[in-house]
């Protein structure tokens, strides 16, 4: 995806069409986040995600939501936080139920999605600042992000298959389907 300057802003990851052509709804991931993993792959070999530990609508129930905790859509700028994991980020930094991140680093969040896209561009490890309201006052906290748990690792298969003469054990013949 390019804008009228030709500039690269994104790459499209997906389209919901229902005919099956090229027409329907997409979506695209921004280039700064498209870097960010290919950076990460090239490095690490795997993309490496800043974790905050909190929950917060999905866009599409998020007017909803905020209409049922008695606060107007149009005038809350922010996040809402329905909940804070134990152990998170967000919880060594005091962020609690009920906040309204309204910054990450000093950017104005708009939306869940942008939100979900600034903390996206961090790795483990790297220092947020957060700018959020509780009970009408404006407060700012620092929260150093957290990873994911390492899934399990599998041993790497063999190249190829040593003769039975080895002292190794041998793998046992394929089943014919």
């Amino acid at each position: 995806m390019v804008n009228t300057n030709g500039e690269l802003i994104g790459i499209n990851s997906a389209i919901a069409s229902q005919t099956g052509s090229y027409a329907g709804y997409s979506f695209a991931i921004p280039v700064n986040l498209a870097k960010k993993i290919l950076g990460d792959l090239r490095e690490f070999g795997a993309v490496k995600r800043g974790l905050l530990g909190v929950s917060f609508p999905a866009p599409p129930a998020e007017a909803q939501f905020l209409r049922q905790q008695g606060l107007e859509p149009g005038v809350v700028k922010g996040v809402y936080i329905t909940g804070v994991l134990g152990n998170s980020a967000a919880a060594a930094a005091g962020l609690q139920q009920g906040d309204i991140i309204q910054s990450i680093d000093g950017v104005a969040l708009n939306s869940s999605s942008e939100f979900s896209e600034r903390i996206a561009r961090h790795r483990p490890g790297d220092v947020v600042k957060l700018t959020y309201r509780r009970n009408n006052n404006t407060r700012s906290t620092s929260a150093t992000l957290k990873g994911r748990k390492p899934r399990q690792q599998l041993k790497a298969m063999p190249t190829s298959i040593k003769s039975t003469t080895s002292s190794e054990p041998s793998l046992p013949p394929c089943p014919r389907r």
